[in-house]
C-alpha cells in the first residue's frame, strides 16, 4: 500500500468501524441476556417466597398443640424474614414480609442485596427467626398457638438445614416435648457432646444462648446476643404453655421485638371483638371492666414493649400475663366465650 493512498486508509477504517459495531453488538447481545437471565431469576425469587408463605399456612396448628414440618427448596436459598411493627405505614397489626434469593446459575453466586425477590407481605403470620436464613435444601418449622387467655395466634419458628441447635440442661417437661417432636437439627445433649457448629441453648447457664424460667410466676428470660428477651407463658395445657420461649430462642432481638409488638396489638382487636360479642349474647357486665383492663394492658405493651429497655418490657408483659389471668377467670364464671 502506497503512503498517501486514500482507498488503504478507508479500508483500515471499514475494518475498525466492523470491529467496533460488532463488539457493540456482543455486548448488548451479553448485557441483555444477563438482564433477561436476572428478571427471571427475580421472578422465581418473588414467586418462592410468595409459596414458602403460603406453605406456612397449613403447618399453622387448628387443634394440635404443636406441628414440625420440613419446606423442601429445590435451589440454594437465602430466605429473608422482615416485620413492621403495628401502626407503620397505618396498619394496626403491623406486617409480615417473607423474600427469597436463590443462587444464581451463573457463577454460582448469589448478592443478598440486589437480587432478593419481592417481598410478600402477611397481615396474619408471625414468623420468628433469624432475619436471614440459608438453606440448602430444607428449611423447618415449629409452630405452637399463643393463648393469652384466648388464641392470639399460631407462632412459627424457623431455622434452615444450615443451623444446628444443641438444647443442654432443660427441665424434663421441655425434654420430652422436644424427643417427642423429633426436630430436624435440634440435638439434646451434654454440654461436652454439642457438635461444635451448633448454637448451644442451656437452661440456666451461660452459653450461646441462656434460657431462664420463673414457672412460680409464669414468665422467664432468653439471653442472646448480649441482649435479654422477656417472655410469658401462654394460656394453655402442658409444655405448649412456652412458645414465646421458643420464639425468643429462634428469632433475632430485632424480630422478637417486632413480632411480640404485633402480637399484643392483634390481641388488643381481639379484645375488642369480644367487648361486642358479650353485648349479642346477653353476657354479664361483670366481664367489661376485665376486658377493658386486659385491652388497655396489651395496647400498652404494643406501643411500648423494646428489648433494649428489658426491665419495663417484663412489667409490660407481666401487667398483660396478670389482665390475661383476671380476664380468664371472669369468663369461666359469667360466660364461657372462649
Amino acid at each position: 500500500m502506497k503512503r498517501g493512498s486514500k482507498k488503504g486508509y478507508e479500508f483500515g477504517f471499514a475494518w475498525i468501524f466492523t470491529i467496533f459495531i460488532g463488539a457493540v453488538v456482543i455486548f448488548l447481545a451479553v448485557y441483555i441476556a444477563t438482564q433477561i437471565v436476572g428478571m427471571k431469576q427475580l421472578e422465581r425469587e418473588s414467586v418462592r417466597g410468595k409459596k414458602i408463605g403460603v406453605l406456612l399456612t397449613p403447618i399453622e396448628t387448628e387443634l394440635e398443640a404443636e406441628k414440625f414440618a420440613t419446606i423442601l427448596v429445590p435451589d440454594e436459598t437465602m430466605l429473608f424474614n422482615g416485620c413492621d411493627p403495628p401502626q407503620s405505614l397505618g396498619n394496626p397489626f403491623g406486617s409480615q414480609h417473607i423474600s427469597t434469593s436463590i443462587k444464581s446459575s451463573i457463577g454460582g453466586k448469589w448478592d443478598v442485596k440486589n437480587e432478593q425477590g419481592v417481598k410478600s407481605t402477611f397481615h396474619n403470620k408471625y414468623l420468628f427467626s433469624n432475619q436471614s436464613l440459608h438453606g440448602k435444601e430444607e428449611f423447618y418449622v415449629l409452630s405452637k398457638p399463643f393463648n393469652l387467655p384466648f388464641k392470639v395466634a399460631d407462632l412459627l419458628m424457623l431455622w434452615p438445614d444450615q443451623e444446628k441447635y444443641c438444647f443442654v440442661g432443660f427441665p424434663d417437661y421441655i425434654t420430652n416435648e422436644l424427643m417427642d417432636l423429633n426436630m430436624a437439627n435440634i440435638i439434646l445433649s451434654p454440654p461436652a457432646s454439642c457438635p461444635p457448629e451448633a448454637k448451644k441453648v442451656c437452661f440456666g447457664s451461660s452459653c450461646t444462648i441462656r434460657v431462664d424460667i420463673d414457672t412460680f410466676n409464669n414468665k422467664g428470660t432468653v439471653t442472646k446476643e448480649g441482649k435479654t428477651l422477656p417472655y410469658i407463658e401462654s394460656f394453655s395445657s402442658g409444655t405448649n404453655e412456652f412458645t414465646l420461649m421458643y420464639a425468643a430462642i429462634f428469632s433475632d432481638p430485632e424480630i422478637y421485638e417486632c413480632q411480640v409488638k404485633r402480637l399484643m396489638a392483634h390481641a388488643e382487636q381481639l379484645a375488642d371483638i369480644y367487648l361486642e360479642k358479650r353485648k349479642n349474647i346477653g353476657c354479664s357486665p361483670i366481664l367489661q371492666n376485665p376486658l377493658n383492663q386486659y385491652k388497655s394492658a396489651v395496647s400498652t405493651a404494643a406501643d411500648n414493649f423494646k428489648i433494649n429497655e428489658p426491665t419495663a418490657a417484663t412489667n409490660y408483659l407481666n401487667n398483660v400475663y396478670a389482665k390475661a389471668g383476671g380476664l380468664e377467670i371472669a369468663n369461666n364464671v359469667q360466660c364461657n366465650m372462649f
